[in-house]
C-alpha cells in the first residue's frame, strides 16, 4: 500500500461540525459590531448638529444686530429637520440665583439612536 496524503472522512466531519457551530455566533458578533457603529456615527452626527445650533444661539446673543432679546423671542428657532435628524430648540425663561435669563437646550434625534442627545445652557442680559 502506498502512503497517501489527505484529510481522513472524520477529520472533514469535525471541522464541518466546528464551522457550524463558530459560525453563526461569528455572524453575530459582527452583526452587533456593525449595528454599533452605525449607532455611534448616528450619535456623532448628532453632537455636531447640537452644538453648531448651541453656537449659532450664542453668536445671536452676543451679535449687537440681534442679542438677549432675540434669542428670547419666541418661533426664533423652529424644530429643523437636517437629513433623518430632528432638532429642537426650547427657550424658557428662568431666574437663577437672582438673576434673570433664559435656559436654552438643544435637543437632536434620530431613530438609530437609544436617546436623543441634548445641551443645555443658561443665557442672561448681562
Amino acid at each position: 500500500m502506498k502512503n497517501q496524503a489527505g484529510y481522513s472522512l472524520i477529520e472533514i466531519i469535525i471541522t464541518i461540525v466546528f464551522v457550524g457551530i463558530a459560525f453563526p455566533g461569528l455572524i453575530a458578533f459582527f452583526t452587533n459590531i456593525m449595528i454599533d457603529s452605525v449607532e455611534s456615527g448616528a450619535y456623532t452626527q448628532a453632537i455636531v448638529l447640537t452644538q453648531s445650533k448651541m453656537e449659532e444661539i450664542t453668536a445671536d446673543k452676543l451679535s449687537p444686530d440681534r442679542g438677549y432679546d432675540y434669542i428670547r423671542t419666541a418661533g426664533q428657532y423652529p424644530t429643523e429637520t437636517i437629513g433623518q435628524f430632528t432638532r429642537t430648540t426650547t427657550v424658557t425663561d428662568t431666574v437663577f440665583s437672582g438673576v434673570s435669563g433664559v435656559i436654552v437646550m438643544v435637543e437632536t434625534d434620530h431613530s438609530l439612536m437609544a436617546n436623543p442627545y441634548n445641551v443645555s445652557a443658561l443665557f442672561t442680559s448681562y
